[in-house]
């Protein structure tokens, strides 16, 4: 199976080039006439590059590992070092009355073994994706060439690391599951007013500073408060990250949401001052009476840091996200919330269906998934954050981007564009990094004695007053 390339950065670009050039000029020196026959197994659609096949008696535990290899290539994007395994040995040919290892494009995989393997080949092949140029270079060169290759461990391994993976149908590769937690505050705190960036020692501290603060609670709560779950075994809090940005929204430039428009003030004042209905909060509430007077999290409606947009909360901040060409769904371990988000061009509902997570449609902008999301009930705010719940949805576009950035982490950006809620657009950015632990059902409702225990404190405390004198 052919994978595409990954472009190295220009410093490792330079030294790639620099050991095409030295290891070039160390298979011209010695060329012989090419043997009849013998033609290099690439495939019609890989992209123009050098094909090199060694040849020899290969000693069966090479052949057992089941390597594909490759030396250097150079294709339209930039120069590449290639290496890599594969399954079975199909693509092997005879050559020289021995056998043969194709050495090919494919992307950065342990280095090391070709050096460790190559010198125990007779000769190896040079062959240009032109027939009219053939070299052959005898094994006396071969120890200069895994020299050469040598040199370029640390840019294969810088390859390897920063490698971001292709779905088998071409594209990024965004399945998995991300976890987005960080300390990082969502709107930039004053003491950094002027700064969009800190120190990785200042993050640090940020991040030293807010676990602390937050391990504090399970000391004592404070008189009045039964308590809750405990930071440091329960939550994400026990975890001291942060990033060195200052703050999740990167603009405005300021780092803080925009205003409400006057209109959506006016509309906030009047609801409030009515039976506060709809309750678009999270967490909280405007009563006791029953469940529609609390937050929709409290009412398993929707997850408090969900989203969308998605941001960091106090546990489960993680999505897992499965691909297929015509759809990607996200998985939210959160309330369990999933959103299918169509591929295919089908065009958007009907204005009239209002969904709670609203409806997305989603394209891909070369290596970005851009997933633009409309059709919000205005029953919950427009952006929404556990305690925070600014303006009414029922105008909101959101637009969220996915960027695969190495095989570790995915960049999420979001713009929330709103013009009957905020004065202006606004837009967030963080780092999700890949985990390997696997998602838990967040059974919400089956487990919400939390709304019962609440619901059932509040008609003790009437009945105690109701006795009072």
């Amino acid at each position: 199976m052919r994978t595409s390339p990954v472009p190295v950065g220009r410093r490792s670009a330079r030294r790639v080039r620099s050991a095409c050039v030295l290891l070039g000029v160390l298979l011209a020196v010695r060329p012989v006439a090419a043997q009849t026959g013998a033609v290099a197994a690439t495939p019609a659609s890989a992209p123009p590059s050098f094909a090199a096949v060694a040849t020899g008696n290969a000693p069966r535990d090479l052949w057992s590992a089941n390597l594909r290899v490759g030396l250097l290539g150079q294709a339209n994007t930039g120069l590449f070092i290639v290496y890599n395994d594969t399954r079975g040995l199909h693509d092997a040919i005879p050559f020289g009355g021995g056998r043969s290892l194709i050495l090919k494009l494919q992307p950065v995989v342990r280095p090391v073994r070709l050096i460790r393997e190559l010198p125990r080949y007779r000769s190896v092949r040079i062959q240009r994706r032109s027939p009219m140029h053939r070299l052959v270079a005898q094994s006396s060169i071969l120890p200069v060439v895994a020299a050469a290759l040598a040199v370029l461990l640390p840019v294969a391994a810088l390859a390897q690391s920063s490698a971001a993976p292709r779905t088998p149908w071409g594209d990024p590769d965004l399945g998995g599951v991300w976890d987005y937690w960080t300390f990082t505050p969502l709107e930039r705190p004053q003491e950094f007013a002027d700064r969009a960036t800190l120190t990785d020692e200042e993050a640090a501290v940020v991040a030293r500073e807010a676990n602390a603060a937050a391990l504090a609670r399970d000391l004592a709560a404070p008189p009045g408060d039964p308590g809750g779950y405990s930071q440091a075994v329960w939550t994400d809090r026990a975890r001291a990250t942060a990033l060195t940005q200052t703050a999740l929204i990167v603009d405005p430039p300021d780092g803080r949401i925009p205003a409400l428009t006057p209109e959506a003030e006016a509309r906030e004042e009047a609801r409030l001052a009515a039976d506060g209905q709809p309750v678009r909060i999270r967490v909280g509430g405007y009563g006791t009476a029953g469940p529609e007077e609390r937050g929709l999290a409290e009412r398993c409606l929707l997850g408090f840091s969900t989203g969308p947009p998605l941001l960091p909360g106090g546990y489960n901040n993680n999505v897992q996200i499965f691909q297929t060409p015509d759809a990607v769904v996200l998985l939210v371990e959160m309330n369990h919330d999933v959103r299918v988000v169509p591929l295919d061009g089908r065009p958007a509902i009907d204005d009239g269906i209002r969904q709670w997570m609203g409806s997305s449609r989603g394209r891909w902008e070369g290596d970005t998934l851009v997933i633009d999301t409309r059709n919000f009930t205005d029953r919950t705010a427009s952006f929404a954050l556990t305690g925070l719940a600014l303006g009414s949805a029922g105008g909101l576009h959101l637009q969220e981007r996915f960027t695969r950035v190495d095989g570790d982490s995915l960049l999420y950006e979001f713009t929330v564009d709103d013009p009957a809620s905020f004065t202006r657009s606004f837009s967030g950015r963080l780092p999700m990094n890949r985990s390997d632990l696997p998602l838990y059902e967040y059974a919400c409702h089956e487990g919400n004695y939390g709304m019962e225990n609440l619901l059932r404190g509040a008609r003790a405390e009437e009945r105690d007053a109701a006795q009072e004198p």
